[in-house]
């Protein structure tokens, strides 16, 4: 049986992407592939570690593609000599060159049927589109003319089955290849937060009230690796008006303050070292989530060895063992002296940390899940 072929469409984040950019000029002077290998290896994001392990099964092939790398976007349509007027259609050159079975459309434009038509139209060999909501949209007209979604969380997965969607949960993971990318690592002796600070409803209201209050009241110094979408907190005139009218007024200045005290945002490696030397790092999870657990720091985190303090969710023990593999608050002030437990009780903390590594690299490794995912394509192909 010949293996599936698999096009997997995804975006890098931003600033991750110009971080690359500044810190690795030499990418400039390397072909398409041999560019996009080289930001694979920084290890930003999901970076080709579905590709990895889906082929490690031996049933795919798996072409990688993220439309919005710009400069080296280019140097795939320079290479094969194509001219295209916009991402979207360099991309559907790409999959018409790769041929797949399987458009997995990670990061692609929503909310039009005729483009994805389009896309099955230009490129006959697609037998199945799978569509990603990782942050709750729930929006069946936003991902229209998938055939299947894949989701982060259980209940973003039953919104789409109540909409008459075939929906599948695929939980974030951790890919323990990493560890052996970080090599020797030296601990740090504060607790830490790394993650963005987003502005707008559903976004992280919780989580910067919460990193404000520990920085004012913690007996310990907090690493804040951490930065706004838009990079200002007054970047953005519409949200700074969106906050007004929700009367949140007490937000604004907390972040601003946060920002100011921040180390900056770590991506890739360097952000799976900032975990690897914390004794502690904190987790607060998107407003959206509501009462369920599924971001992808409670695994990174785990699978560095640091010891994970994540807010309360009535979903986390279907993943870990609480109190035991992570730790958990249900308020500020239960944060607060958790934290401070933690960080004065070093053997207890310490135990808890290896517990939950073990746990993430036993059930909840990249290898792991995309082992399950395999098999759920396999079927649908079949």
């Amino acid at each position: 049986m010949n293996p599936i072929r698999l096009f997997k469409c995804s975006e890098i984040y931003h600033p991750a992407y110009r971080w690359f950019l500044q810190n690795f000029p030499e990418g400039q002077n390397l072909s398409y592939q041999q560019h996009l290998s080289l930001l694979f290896r920084q290890r930003i994001q999901w970076a080709d570690f579905w590709k990895q392990n889906l082929e490690a099964t031996g049933a795919f092939v798996v072409e990688e593609v993220l439309r919005n790398a710009t400069e080296i976007q280019n140097k795939w349509a320079l290479e094969n000599k194509i001219e295209v007027a916009d991402p979207v259609s360099l991309v559907i050159q790409q999959a018409k060159a790769f041929q797949p079975d399987v458009f997995f459309a990670h990061s692609f434009p929503t909310g039009s049927a005729d483009l994805i038509a389009r896309l099955r139209r230009e490129v006959p060999s697609i037998r199945l589109v799978i569509g990603w909501d990782g942050i709750a949209h729930c929006s069946k007209d936003m991902f229209v003319g998938r055939d299947m979604m894949f989701t982060c969380a259980d209940f973003i997965t039953a919104e789409y089955k109540k909409a008459g969607v075939l929906a599948h949960t695929v939980p974030f993971a951790f890919e323990e290849t990493v560890l052996e990318d970080l090599g020797p690592v030296r601990p740090r002796p504060s607790p830490s937060f790394l993650g963005t600070l987003h502005l707008g409803g559903g976004g992280h209201n919780e989580r910067i009230r919460l990193l404000y209050e520990l920085q004012e009241k913690s007996g310990h110094h907090i690493d804040l690796y951490t930065s706004t979408p838009t990079g200002s907190m007054f970047e953005n005139v519409q949200v700074a008006l969106g906050y007004l009218k929700r009367f949140e007024f007490d937000v604004i200045p907390k972040a601003s303050h946060l920002m100011k005290n921040s180390l900056g945002p770590r991506f890739g490696l360097e952000m799976f070292r900032a975990f690897a030397e914390s004794p502690v790092t904190v987790n607060a999870h998107i407003d959206v989530a509501k009462s369920f657990a599924g971001n992808i720091r409670l695994f990174d985190a785990t699978g560095c060895g640091a010891c994970l303090l994540t807010d309360h969710k009535d979903n986390l023990s279907q993943y870990f063992e609480i109190d035991k593999e992570i730790v958990t608050f249900k308020s500020r002030q239960d944060c607060l002296e958790k934290l401070e437990w933690l960080m004065d009780h070093e053997s207890e903390r310490v135990a808890i940390a290896r517990a939950g590594q073990e746990k993430t690299l036993k059930q909840h490794s990249y290898r792991n899940r995309l082992a399950q995912v395999a098999a759920v394509i396999s079927s649908a192909v079949a």
